[in-house]
């Protein structure tokens, strides 16, 4: 698949760089970049917020960068900087991560 990195050129992601499918789209890692490829542009973050959240400047904060566009210009996602070998912080609410993990709340049911 082609897309284009707004300002920046194309970029060619294939099954090689897949990382991983949720409810909103797919996750590709190319160098040291993540690709997020929405699969229903209905649930894609605003452009606008994009440029809000770039005021953040915190290393332990994974933000969207650049805008990605599909092979017909329309906005598909974006790229955010790919942090290797990482737990998505969403996983440490699943019981199934916690349970095999050993995470415990310290609260009794």
């Amino acid at each position: 698949m082609k897309y284009t990195v707004r300002g920046k050129g194309e970029v060619t992601l294939t099954q090689q760089e897949f990382i991983f499918q949720g409810g909103e789209g797919s996750v590709y890692g190319k160098g040291d970049t993540a690709y997020k490829i929405y699969t229903d542009l209905k649930k894609i973050i605003p452009e606008a917020k994009i440029r809000e959240l770039k005021i953040i400047s915190c290393d332990a904060v994974i933000l969207p960068k650049e805008i990605l566009l599909d092979n017909k210009g329309r906005y598909a996602g974006f790229t955010m900087k790919w942090v290797k070998e990482s737990v998505p912080l969403v996983k440490l609410f699943t019981k199934e991560f916690k349970k095999r993990n050993r995470i415990t709340t310290g609260v009794s049911p």
